[in-house]
């Protein structure tokens, strides 16, 4: 993913950034929900952009995978 991409949706963000960055490190799901403390299910959830994944999932999938999220002001 380029640097500064926007994401607008839980979809976008599970499958542009989470699927794509673990796919790119050579983990499988797996592997990174045992790093995460948590089930395949629910990282794969996370990367379908399924409702009710929490944001503290989502962070803990994103630093695990060594992403930084970065909130700018569109104005």
């Amino acid at each position: 993913m380029n640097s500064g991409a926007s994401i607008i949706s839980a979809v976008e963000f599970g499958r542009r950034a989470i699927r794509l960055r673990r796919k790119a490190v050579g983990l499988s799901q797996t592997e990174l929900a045992t790093a995460m403390g948590t089930t395949r299910q629910l990282l794969s959830a996370l990367e379908r952009g399924a409702r009710g994944v929490s944001i503290d999932m989502a962070l803990v999938a994103a630093t695990e995978l060594g992403l930084e999220l970065r909130l700018v002001s569109r104005s």
